[in-house]
């Protein structure tokens, strides 16, 4: 359940061009999620921004920061190996780090590395869809 919310927020956040915009409303969201949940969503939300910027990719409309194995937490540091993002109905794997800032209400850096394009006969298994 919190990975659908995940992406249902990023669509959102996408659309919105970033999470300072998203105002209150989005807080009191953020608000009422478990800490590492909260700590996902933040990362979702950034790596969708960051991932836009670069020249390669800058159509995603999903982002799953814990798609194919649990990120490591450490403070307010979330480091992973097995994010996945979807550009243009194509998935692709990531690995990042994303650093939050101390309330974990949003995200102060997103430092990412992309990875190959994961093939769809293995989408069910990560909880991927088109």
């Amino acid at each position: 359940m919190a990975r659908l919310f995940a992406g249902v927020s990023v669509v959102l956040m996408v659309t919105s061009g970033s999470v300072l915009a998203a105002g209150p409303r989005m807080e009191r969201g953020l608000d009422r999620l478990e800490p590492t949940t909260r700590m996902m969503q933040v990362c979702d939300i950034k790596a969708a921004q960051e991932i836009r910027r670069s020249a390669q990719f800058n159509k995603v409309d999903r982002v799953i920061v814990d798609a194919m194995e649990t990120p490591d937490i450490e403070g307010s540091l979330v480091e992973g190996k097995g994010g996945a993002f979807r550009e243009n109905g194509r998935w692709y794997r990531m690995e990042f780090k994303c650093t939050l800032t101390p309330d974990q209400k949003s995200a102060l850096s997103f430092e990412f590395t992309t990875g190959e394009e994961i093939p769809e006969a293995r989408w069910e298994e990560y909880g991927l869809w088109n």
